[in-house]
Order: C-alpha cells, then sequence, then structure tokens
C-alpha cells in the first residue's frame, strides 16, 4: 500500500479543546436524580499562528453540574468557546463533545453543537450509561474557521480533566417496539400529513420548522432522514429527544433512514431510538398507501432484483389500485452535483407500479419536480418527485438550475392533505409563510397514467475497454458498444469502483481529466437503457500516471526557514503503528513488502517470511524482517521541532504511517538506525553511495509536510546538494490533512 492523497488542507482547523469530567461517589453515574449545581468550568487556551494575520487565541470552558458529589443521569453539559483575534477574522463554526478513554490516543465523537445559545454556550446531554469504556476524559474541543487562505493547516488540541466514571448499572431504556403512526382526521376532514428532513440538530432554524408543523396539528409526521452530526445516541438524545424541537413531535413520526445515521454502527442508535424500525416498511392512511425505503449506498438494496426492490415490487402488486407514496431519503433528481442513477431501478418501479407522489429529503432545499416517466422526461400524469430537505439544517448543497424543477425553496416543511383522487400540498417557510401549494391528482385514478409492465432486460456487457495515458493528469478511453432490444442510452464509467462520468448511449470514447500523477487506476464501463436496466460491468482497463521529477534545489529554495522548536518533544506526541487498509498489515510491514529486492511469503496476520532487502543506509543485505526496521528519513524529533509541534494528533499519526510517499518511511537494518538515532545530517551521513540520494529525500519529506529548516541545516543541505549536483526526486503530493 503506497498510495498519496494531494488534496491540501482546508480552512477549518479543530484548534482547541478542554477536557473535563467528575470522579463521582461510588464509582458511576446515578440515574434519576434531580438537578444539582454547576461545578466551577474547566477551561484551556490555546494561542494559535498564522502566517499572514497573525496569532489569535482560542479559550475554550466546560461546565458540569455538581461539584465533589453524586451527578445525576441525564446531566447537561455545556460549553464555551471564545475567540481573541486581533485581525477580526476567526470565529467558532460548532462545538463538539467527544470521549478520550483513559490510556487510549484516539477519542470518540459524541455530539457537535453548531449554534451557540446566549451566553455563548454549547450543549449536550449526557447520559453516562452509554459510554462506550468505564473511565475516560469528556472533552469539548472547538472548531474555528480563522480565515485562512494559504493552504497551511493550523492545529493543536488541548486536554485537560479527571476520570469520568461510566454507570455500569442502569440498562439503556429501551424504547417500545416500533410500529407505523397513523392517527385519525376529524369526522369530514382530510387525512393531514407533514414531512420534512435534514433538521435534527437542535438549531434556531430547526425549532422553527417545527412550530410550523405544530401548528398545522397534522395526524401523522414523517421524518426524511438525517440526524446530526453522526446520528450518535447521544445526538439522537440531545437533538431528537429535546423539548421545543423534534422531540415534540415524536409520537407522530414516522421515521425515513439517512445516510448520516450510517455514520455510527451501521445506524444502531437510529434502530433502538425507533424501536427496531425496519430499513423498509409500508402502511395505510387516509385513504392512501404510504411506502418508507432505504436508498443509502450502505444498505446496497436499490437495484433490481436486491431484497427490498423486491419487496416493494410485491408491496406496490399488492395496492395496486390505491394512491400511493413513496419516502425515501436521496432523491432520484436533485438541483445538486451528485450521481443518483443508483436509484433509477426503484424510481422506475415506482413509475411503472402506478406511484402519484415520491417525497425525499437530502438535499437541504425544497424541490417540486413536474410529473416525470421512467427516463425522467417530463410527462402528462408522471411521477411527481418533491424534495423537503428544508428542515433546519443549513443550506450547504449547489445549485444548477433544471427546467424540470417547478417550484423552489429553502427551509420549511411540506403539508400533505390525502383525497379520494389527490393530495393537496402545502410548502411554508420558517415562518408559515407559503412558499408553495396545490395539488396532484392520484394516479390511479388518471387513465392512461400507467405505462405498460417495464422492459427489463439489461443490455449486453461492453466489450474492449482500453486505457490510454495521455499526460501526467488524464487518460483517454475506449469501447465497443453494447447493445439491447429496446436502445442503449447510456454509458456509466467508473475509476478505482467510484461513478466519474455518465455518457450519451452514442458515445464509443472518453477522456478522464481528474487524476493525480504517480497513480495507478482501474476503469471498467456499463451500459444502461431507457427502462434503467444495467449491464454487468465490463473487463477493467488499467493505466499508471507518470510521476514528475523536481530539483533538489527548488524544493530547498521553498522550505521555510525557521529556529526548531524543542519544547514539548516525546515520542508519545506521534500514535504508533496502523493497518491503514485493514488487510492485518501494520505500516513497517507494508514498508518492508514495498521495498523487498525478493519478495517474502506472507503467512497468517501479515507474518513475513523469507525475502530480500538492502539497507541503504549501510549497504548490508538481510534475508529476515527480524533484523530491519522502518526507519523514518527525517526522525520524529525533527518532525517535531520543525513543524508538527503545531499539528493535530490526527495529522502526527497520519505522518508516522506516511506510506504516501516512498522516501518517508524505509526499510534498514536496526543497527543502522540505531546509529542514526533522532540525528540531523549535519551529525550524521549514510554510506557515500546513498548519501546524495539521502540528503535529496530529506528535503522531499520535509517540503511534502510543509516542515521547516533552520538557517545552519539549510546551509549544509545547499552546500552537500550542490556538490551533488541538485539530483532530482519525485515530486512528492501534499497530504490531505
Amino acid at each position: 500500500m503506497r498510495e498519496s492523497t494531494t488534496s491540501p488542507g482546508g480552512r477549518l482547523s479543530a484548534v482547541a479543546s478542554t477536557a473535563l469530567a467528575a470522579l463521582l461517589l461510588g464509582g458511576s453515574l446515578v440515574t434519576g436524580a434531580g438537578a444539582a449545581a454547576a461545578a466551577p468550568p474547566v477551561c484551556d487556551t490555546a494561542t494559535l499562528e498564522r502566517e499572514l494575520l497573525g496569532p489569535y487565541d482560542v479559550e475554550v470552558c466546560l461546565v458540569t453540574p455538581g461539584e465533589g458529589g453524586q451527578l445525576a443521569d441525564p446531566v447537561d453539559v455545556t460549553a464555551t468557546a471564545t475567540v481573541t483575534d486581533p485581525a477580526g477574522r476567526a470565529q467558532v463554526q460548532r462545538v463538539t463533545f467527544r470521549w478520550l478513554p483513559i490510556g487510549e490516543a484516539d477519542d470518540t465523537y459524541l455530539l457537535a453543537d453548531n449554534d451557540a445559545e446566549p451566553g455563548n454556550l454549547y450543549r449536550m446531554t449526557l447520559r453516562s450509561y452509554r459510554l462506550p469504556s468505564a473511565t475516560g476524559t469528556l472533552v469539548a474541543r472547538a472548531v474555528v474557521d480563522d480565515d485562512v487562505l494559504d493552504g497551511v493547516p493550523e492545529a493543536t488540541t488541548v486536554d485537560t480533566g479527571v476520570d469520568v466514571v461510566k454507570d455500569a448499572t442502569t440498562v439503556p431504556p429501551a424504547s417500545p417496539p416500533f410500529s407505523p403512526r397513523l392517527g385519525a382526521p376529524g369526522p369530514g376532514e382530510r387525512y393531514t400529513m407533514a414531512a420534512t428532513g435534514d433538521g435534527v440538530d437542535g438549531s434556531p432554524q430547526s425549532h422553527a420548522v417545527v412550530d410550523v408543523i405544530k401548528g398545522w396539528d397534522p395526524d401523522s409526521f414523517s421524518y426524511l432522514g438525517d440526524v446530526y452530526t453522526n446520528a450518535t445516541a447521544y445526538e439522537f438524545d440531545t437533538w431528537y429527544a429535546e423539548d421545543g424541537g423534534y422531540g415534540d413531535l415524536r409520537a407522530i413520526t414516522n421515521p425515513v433512514m439517512g445516510n448520516h445515521e450510517y455514520r455510527t454502527g451501521g445506524g444502531g442508535p437510529y434502530f433502538e431510538f425507533w424501536g427496531g424500525v425496519p430499513h423498509h416498511y409500508s402502511y395505510d392512511v387516509g385513504g392512501w398507501h404510504v411506502v418508507v425505503l432505504d436508498t443509502n449506498t450502505e444498505y446496497a438494496q436499490t437495484a433490481a432484483g436486491s431484497p427490498q426492490y423486491q419487496w416493494l415490487d410485491a408491496d406496490l402488486t399488492a395496492h395496486q389500485t390505491a394512491c400511493t407514496i413513496v419516502m425515501q431519503h436521496q432523491p432520484r433528481y436533485a438541483e445538486a452535483p451528485g450521481d443518483r442513477s443508483y436509484l433509477q431501478d426503484l424510481w422506475s418501479l415506482s413509475y411503472h407500479r402506478g406511484v402519484t407522489l415520491l417525497l425525499a429529503g437530502h438535499i437541504h432545499k425544497y424541490q417540486r419536480w413536474t410529473p416525470m416517466d421512467q427516463a425522467g422526461n417530463p410527462v402528462a400524469g408522471g411521477l411527481t418527485q418533491i424534495v423537503a430537505g428544508g428542515g433546519g439544517r443549513e443550506a450547504i448543497n449547489p445549485s444548477t438550475p433544471d427546467p424540470r424543477v417547478a417550484a423552489r425553496g429553502s427551509t420549511g416543511a411540506l403539508r400533505l392533505d390525502l383525497g379520494a383522487d389527490d393530495v393537496a400540498f402545502t410548502y411554508a417557510d420558517g415562518t408559515g409563510a407559503t412558499v408553495d401549494q396545490g395539488s396532484v391528482p392520484c394516479r390511479q385514478r388518471v387513465a392512461g397514467a400507467i405505462p405498460p409492465p417495464p422492459d427489463t432486460t439489461a443490455p449486453t456487457t461492453p466489450t474492449g475497454l482500453i486505457a490510454t495515458v495521455t499526460s501526467t493528469t488524464a487518460a483517454s478511453l475506449s469501447w465497443q458498444p453494447a447493445s439491447d432490444g429496446v436502445g442503449v442510452t447510456a454509458y456509466v464509467l467508473r475509476r478505482n469502483d467510484a461513478v466519474v462520468a455518465t455518457l450519451p448511449g452514442n458515445a464509443t470514447a472518453w477522456r478522464d481529466g481528474g487524476l493525480s500523477r504517480g497513480r495507478t487506476y482501474r476503469w471498467t464501463v456499463e451500459a444502461v437503457d431507457a427502462a434503467g436496466n444495467r449491464s454487468a460491468q465490463s473487463a477493467p482497463a488499467t493505466a499508471t500516471t507518470p510521476m514528475p521529477l523536481r530539483s533538489s534545489r527548488r524544493l530547498l529554495a521553498d522550505l521555510r526557514t525557521a529556529p526548531e522548536h524543542r519544547a514539548g518533544w516525546t515520542s508519545r506526541r506521534f500514535p504508533g503503528w496502523t493497518d491503514a487498509d485493514v488487510d492485518r498489515c501494520l505500516t513497517p510491514s507494508e514498508v518492508f513488502l514495498a521495498e523487498a529486492v525478493t519478495a517474502p511469503r506472507m503467512r497468517a496476520d501479515c507474518d513475513l517470511r523469507g525475502g530480500k532487502w538492502l539497507s541503504r543506509y549501510d549497504g548490508e543485505v538481510r534475508t529476515s524482517v527480524t533484523r530491519l526496521t522502518a526507519d523514518h528519513l527525517v526522525d520524529l524529533r525533527e518532525v517535531w521541532q520543525s513543524g508538527a509541534f503545531r499539528w493535530s494528533r490526527l495529522t502526527r499519526r497520519q505522518h508516522a504511517n506516511d506510506l504516501g510517499y516512498p522516501s518517508t518511511l524505509i526499510a534498514v537494518t536496526k543497527a543502522s538506525a540505531t546509529a542514526k538515532g533522532g540525528r540531523e545530517p549535519q551529525d550524521w551521513l549514510p554510506r557515500k553511495a546513498f548519501r546524495c540520494s539521502y540528503l535529496s529525500q530529506w528535503v522531499a519529506v520535509k517540503w511534502r509536510w510543509q516542515l521547516a529548516v533552520d538557517h545552519a541545516e539549510r546551509s549544509f543541505l545547499k552546500s552537500r546538494l550542490s556538490s551533488c549536483g541538485w539530483p532530482s526526486v519525485r515530486l512528492p503530493s501534499r497530504p490531505r490533512t
């Protein structure tokens, strides 16, 4: 595994954190007791440097109830995050609450609060019986936008605190077994259903939307998915159970699985909170049949023939005379980037089985699409899609206008009033003002609205796929066309299994210009017909883009000059080895496999036997990994002193296990690595045959990680590399941090 990530660091930096815990009497939190007085806040302050705008300070304080006595679940935890920036540019984006188990290096995300309350307060509800370990530290971390646009991430964390002891005696309360919330309208009234998605985050906007929904007094409410940010149990506790927010609608809610719900334990907190709700289910209300689907790729049941597809086909067939609504998180069509062709089979089936309305969220806006056929063409009597993802989360999705969209809006909720022959709809914004309204006729009541059974025969598989590299960042692809009884309407190109292009049905070539230098890529192509049937993927074509060279003189000139920062160094600053690709080979074994002159045999659990290696430090040949080590060419002490003291722990772990550039870690004898120790080139050099290469690679590694050199180091490197003729090295990429 030697793969590099190349995009530069972004603007958001996790820049300060504080940790607090209370060592509780009796060794646990107590359930059911009353509120306690607030303990004194525990605070940390960090001064952060910026190259262009100068330093600024961030103070984070964490407060829990109680002081020296027993606390009670649930515990209301608050934090404040204050920025002092002379330039007036840095500001808090959010505060995240995390759990750091005692004796471990990595913390676990619990919850994010994006909206400060009066007094600059960020909050969460902590139920200690949900904590993943017996003892640990509760951490509050501010995420600050410091308005740095030069691509240099400035990140640090400051953690303090004492142990929190988990309540190990309380059994988490179980939600009642799920059954659809049906409700009932008053005599002579239409059934009223409210729907929205993408709003459970505790924000003022989400509360405003909930107030609008409550004002309608609906018979049921459909939440179209996404509890923010990672749908943890703590986010359900804090945001979906809160008074004044979506918790006020919980008793009438029929949920839809969103993609954020899959970010924690495969959706475990979602299923627990909703009492074991199925991935897909259906129910009847107001004379209509309502179907709920799980359209997330993690569920992997959207293609024709999948269990969910077959269930949907059987369910719609059993209710073929009913007016029908299908609900799912991801829309088939949206004025937003992203390939959603994987939903085509479900869309086509819904169209041909007479579904009237498809509701979705995911896009944080309102979009009502004109009725469409199975291929997305506007057609009278077609399937109407409404995207109602304006439940309160910020509208982050960029838009590309589509002429098929009949109405648009932002934050708000959708009201549906179900009748015998149609559904009346109203979309209102967070103030209750009407944005869009009208009615959609039931397709079962409209003659000719339901077409004949769909074409279910897939096109043949395209053949002859060829990939030809045309530059360091581009390749040309060509293939032989597929055939289909009705006609091929599109070709889908995949690069390394991810869709990169969807082309017209008459295309047989394409140029892929989104490549990185020095990487191997694998492409496949598949054919799609008008009914959405897909062929199998073609035999793959592979190609490797060349890696350009760069003079060590130019790389050295790019390095900053700065004195060494020796304070705070300890080897514990850099976490240990990882198994990045989960193949049971830790980073050193990946290095040994990549640098072997004669490949070793790999036994279970990455046990390497045999093989041959040349140690470039001393020229020794070894035939066993037991006498080798994976050495950081630029020692970690030097990395710390020349810039890593500013990095987050995550970035330091990324560097310590850097397999994205071959010079960062090299396989050498343990004896030569010991002789080198933590010394710089001024104090130690390898054998003459490797010396010029060693010095140029030292510069390349520092350039890759944007590390500095001090004056003496620069002078020495310049002198020695000049005498070496300024050798060129493979141009490093900058890692994503």
